[in-house]
């Protein structure tokens, strides 16, 4: 079941950048510079699920085959597994929070902070089981998802986890994935709603909303973005609407999003995709040693965009202004 409810307005409209209103392909004259860190470098082709960059560190979280830490300056890589701490090989999400690293996986959340790994399997009556997780912009909130039966929501202080939803009870055993904007939360529920929560208030917003599923959820200027099973879908306070995107990116899932300013990535099915702080937007698939096909997870740092593609890490610099 899908539950839809009206709100308005939640923000002003900070910035001019709230919709990709142009379609401007990628400009052959820039100095695009993309390189791929695939087997040769210690990254496997197993799907990726999720990515983090802390200092010169590539964290890369993988579907069956653990964690691999990869050194930017040195080239090498590292494999982390159940044998090395890990609750399970299958990584779902990673998250740096308080100057640790959180990863999730299917069964619980090891957290390091360059040591041994600790695990965290429950959070009161919530499994911790495939979460998704996502960090407050002020450092002072982990947010994790458990999606299953016994999962549901719950925030974490790095001291105490608080409950909000699930537990077997409805779509809060569904949310998978996270966005912050001032004075609230954005939650993606996998089932096929986007809530908002400010304070103890927590609403589904917005007419017009796709039969699909939610993979991936931002904000930007005013505008709440979603990734879904049918596409890019913006909500601008009061209705969604399909993006307007190029057309080589219009058809296929949205699985992830990154910003680096007030430039926004996203990844998809069908290539990545740049929302630029101009209202522009670029797309990128199979040209210029970039991989054609899905990108499943994004993360920013040391001034490149890393892809998560199927031939490995792509690392991008140099496509936004």
């Amino acid at each position: 079941m899908r539950y839809v409810g009206r709100m308005g307005r939640f923000l002003p409209l900070a910035l001019a950048i709230a919709a990709a209103s142009s379609t401007v392909p990628v400009d052959s004259a820039q100095a695009l510079a993309v390189s791929v860190l695939g087997t040769a470098k210690g990254i496997p082709a197993a799907p990726v699920s999720s990515l983090l960059v802390r200092g010169d560190r590539l964290y890369v979280g993988t579907r069956g085959m653990g964690l691999y830490l990869h050194d930017l300056k040195g080239g090498r890589s590292v494999r982390v597994t159940r044998e090395d701490g890990l609750p399970s090989d299958d990584v779902t999400s990673l998250a740096l929070f308080q100057g640790k690293v959180y990863a999730a996986t299917s069964a619980g959340i090891a957290v390091s902070d360059g040591g041994a790994w600790s695990i965290y399997r429950r959070a009161g009556e919530v499994r911790l089981n495939n979460a998704i997780l996502g960090v407050s912009p002020d450092g002072a909130e982990l947010w994790a998802g458990a999606v299953h039966l016994s999962g549901g929501t719950v925030r974490f202080d790095g001291k105490e986890w608080a409950f909000i939803g699930g537990e077997g009870r409805g779509l809060f055993n569904t949310i998978d994935s996270f966005a912050f904007y001032p004075g609230g939360v954005i939650l993606g529920a996998q089932s096929g709603a986007v809530y908002l929560r400010k304070g103890d208030a927590i609403e589904a917003i917005g007419d017009g909303f796709p039969q699909a599923n939610v993979f991936a959820v931002a904000e930007r200027g005013g505008t709440i973005y979603a990734g879904t099973s049918a596409g890019l879908f913006l909500f601008r306070g009061k209705t969604w609407e399909k993006a307007t995107v190029p057309d080589a990116a219009s058809a296929g899932a949205v699985y992830a999003f990154v910003r680096s300013g007030a430039d926004l990535f996203v990844g998809g099915s069908k290539g990545l995709l740049l929302l630029d702080r101009k209202g522009n937007a670029r797309f990128l698939s199979g040209e210029r040693g970039f991989p054609q096909g899905a990108v499943t997870a994004l993360a920013v740092g040391d001034g490149a965009v890393y892809a998560a593609t199927e031939k490995g890490v792509a690392v991008i610099r140099e496509w936004h202004d």
